[in-house]
């Protein structure tokens, strides 16, 4: 096996090619599909389940995608009936072309509620272009005017992240509660944070755990602030969610969304942790006098813009910001309609960030 920087070790298999797949324990199969973001790829699972199969995440609605689904359903998932269609959570590139497989293949599609409502929002929100409360909530928090309409006005092809709608039909799955597949149970834990109610799956028999995003190999989720809830503090229900996963059994074999498969759950988590941290604290220094989430998030992410990434650092930044005024390490200011700025008026305490 192979040692990344994080003290954890990678699977020794290679990442299958997109309509491939990759046997990584009995029953458990890895499958990849291609990406047109700012990482290339995501994965997907396809589980051993008696008569059948149960496939989690499935991959954009891309043409690419379609491809590789053909690729698989008629190559090596062939001569089994797809039973389920399990998301992990309602983002585009794990939920895409999950209408289209259950369509096709008369699966059930299970996902949190949560889920379920969160990817169906999105999808009206994506058909219905910029809004007004987006625009004031990217002002609020500091944003030119003409970046505000420069964002408006980028041509996106967003006929992907469109057509990422969850089926009308679902079949719920609750916190703790299991999916008996292929003889053996998989239990359900939802985490928060990333998305609204994320779910992972764990097979305590066979110590695997398929992570969605909520652990990733190298990278980390984006724990974000949003427009449509201006006030939550996504990050403070992250670190709750890393707690969970950090009291599973140490030889869990982790299968993430993006990157390779690794042992080493432990430490992963606590390097997320530790990141977590590291920005509060670059953050918290950088307010010592009033300051907008804009600014900030210019300083900490200072190539956002060249890579059409403002959203998603102001998101990040907003996060953080929240999480320190909410522990009363930061306060923010600015009256309905005004910039709102942050401003240490507490020194920094390391002891309060949560530590799994």
């Amino acid at each position: 096996m192979d040692r990344s920087p994080h003290e954890i070790e990678l699977v020794d298999a290679a990442a299958p090619k997109p309509g491939a797949m990759v046997e990584l324990a009995p029953g458990v199969f890895w499958l990849r599909f291609e990406l047109p973001l700012g990482f290339d790829h995501v994965n997907a699972w396809a589980l051993a389940d008696d008569d059948g199969w149960t496939l989690v995440d499935c991959g954009l609605d891309t043409p690419e995608v379609r491809a590789a689904w053909e690729a698989l359903l008629s190559g090596p998932l062939a001569g089994r009936r797809v039973r389920r269609v399990v998301n992990t959570h309602a983002h585009p590139d794990h939920l895409g072309i999950a209408g289209e497989l259950t369509r096709r293949t008369g699966a059930v599609f299970c996902t949190t509620l949560g889920e379920w409502l969160h990817g169906r929002v999105r999808h009206l929100e994506a058909t219905a272009g910029s809004s007004p409360s987006a625009r004031a909530f990217l002002h609020h928090h500091g944003v030119a005017p003409s970046t505000i309409d420069l964002l408006d006005r980028q041509p996106v092809d967003m006929s992907a992240f469109h057509r990422a709608l969850p089926p009308y039909e679902f079949y719920r799955l609750s916190d703790h509660e299991s999916l008996k597949i292929g003889g053996s149970r998989w239990q359900a834990i939802i985490g928060t944070g990333h998305s609204p109610e994320h779910m992972a799956l764990f097979n305590d028999e066979r110590r695997v755990l398929i992570a969605g995003d909520e652990v990733l190999e190298r990278i980390t989720p984006i724990i974000g602030v949003w427009p449509n809830e201006p006030e939550a503090n996504p990050l403070q229900a992250y670190f709750r969610s890393l707690e969970r996963f950090h009291r599973l059994p140490a030889d869990t074999m982790v299968l993430p969304s993006h990157g390779r498969p690794f042992r080493g759950l432990q430490a992963r988590v606590q390097a997320t942790a530790e990141h977590h941290r590291n920005r509060l604290k670059r953050m918290h220094d950088l307010i010592g006098e009033p300051d907008s989430a804009a600014s900030v998030a210019a300083q900490v992410f200072p190539r956002a813009a060249e890579r059409g990434h403002v959203r998603l650092a102001l998101a990040e930044t907003i996060a953080h910001l929240q999480w320190l005024t909410t522990e009363g390490l930061a306060e923010r200011s600015g009256s309905p309609g005004d910039v709102r700025r942050y401003r240490a008026c507490a020194p920094w305490d390391d002891v309060r960030v949560p530590r799994p």
